[in-house]
């Protein structure tokens, strides 16, 4: 299906709304086509302020997602960083944010959190986003301290425990 969805799709990719764009970057990641996918992204994010709210919102999270998983954390907290906050309010972009900078030593998204925190109501997420910035505060002192420091997969399976 995704052979299919890239083939016919790729040679429309200037042509193709927002809701469009974000299949063709899932497909193209799908069929492990990193680069090309990320380039698609690109165009995604050129057109994100252009896009319905729920729309830019979850076009966020799956650039970031891609850019993470493809990229690393740097490149997607430089992303995050550059984002409008409007797309940042999210409990789902909140919660992808928290998880990133629970792994990324330099702590460049800590103040977006600090300030994602007050618009939140729900006891459950709050308590979710404590529990990821404490796991962060346990890595971090793993690297300061020069203890053992747990992987990637390890955090997440900690986290997910």
């Amino acid at each position: 299906m995704f052979v299919y969805l890239y083939t016919t799709i790729s040679k429309f990719e200037g042509l193709l709304d927002g809701n469009a764009l974000q299949i063709y970057v899932v497909a193209l990641w799908k069929l492990g086509k990193r680069d090309l996918a990320l380039t698609a992204a690109r165009n995604l994010a050129k057109i994100l302020s252009t896009l319905k709210q729920r729309c830019a919102v979850a076009a966020s999270r799956l650039i970031c997602s891609l850019i993470y998983c493809v990229s690393g954390q740097n490149p997607a907290a430089t992303f995050i960083l550059k984002l409008p906050r409007d797309l940042l309010q999210s409990t789902k972009m909140s919660l992808i944010i928290s998880t990133i900078n629970a792994l990324n030593p330099t702590s460049q998204l800590e103040m977006l959190l600090q300030s994602n925190l007050q618009n939140f109501a729900s006891h459950d997420v709050i308590t979710e986003l404590h529990s990821i910035m404490s796991m962060s505060k346990m890595v971090k002192f793993f690297i300061e301290s020069k203890f053992y420091v747990p992987s990637h997969s390890e955090v997440l399976v900690l986290y997910s425990s």
